[in-house]
């Protein structure tokens, strides 16, 4: 199941403020995380590379759906397949969505611990083309395309699994000055224009 920027639901597409600016609030100007991460860190790219990329997403944000789909897949293809920037992403459920924000979070957490970084990449990529449409289905049938157990990754969202960390994690983004999503951060320094092409790569081509 490959990612398609056009094939996320016409309710994301639709839903106009918040598919268009994101969700809720403006983000510092730089930010730094203190403190270790509650949660292994998702790393795409070059873990070694000079440049770092921040992603702060709520899988209940429009704004969320439209960058993944949208402005992320050609970050990866200029930046991260070639090795050029170390891309992190991290939870941060507002949450936009009080029924999915927090599930599809855990659901990827799930995939991350039964597989890799890789199976979390394509779930997280997958599962934003079922934006307005969620359902434990759908989380059981990525799940199961990147090669997870997709009935245990339902169990985890279920059980709540992995809600601790996750708070964890807002919290101490919050702390760093994180107040919406989707927020960028190249280097410590917030884009401005996260849903823009423009916007993210001209950070990081200063960056590199």
């Amino acid at each position: 199941m490959d990612i398609s920027r056009r094939t996320f639901t016409a309710t994301a597409l639709t839903s106009t403020a918040v598919a268009v600016a994101g969700c809720f609030g403006s983000s510092a100007d730089e930010i730094a995380l203190e403190g270790d991460s509650e949660l292994p860190i998702a790393v795409a790219g070059d873990p070694d590379a000079d440049v770092t990329v921040m992603a702060f997403e709520d899988y209940g944000c429009g704004g969320c759906a439209s960058y993944k789909t949208n402005v992320y897949p050609d970050i990866k293809a200029a930046y991260i397949d070639s090795g050029q920037i170390r891309y992190e992403q991290r939870d941060f459920p507002i949450p936009a969505d009080n029924e999915w924000s927090w599930e599809i979070a855990s659901a990827a957490r799930s995939v991350q611990e039964q597989g890799d970084d890789d199976a979390f990449w394509e779930f997280t990529e997958n599962i934003y083309t079922h934006f307005g449409e969620y359902s434990l289905d759908d989380v059981r049938a990525v799940a199961d395309d990147v090669g997870v157990d997709g009935e245990q990754v339902v169990e985890a969202v279920e059980d709540g699994r992995f809600r601790d960390e996750l708070e964890a994690e807002k919290e101490r983004a919050e702390d760093a000055g994180v107040q919406a999503t989707p927020t960028v951060v190249v280097d410590g320094q917030t884009v401005d224009e996260p849903l823009s092409d423009d916007g993210v790569e001209s950070d990081i081509e200063d960056a590199l």
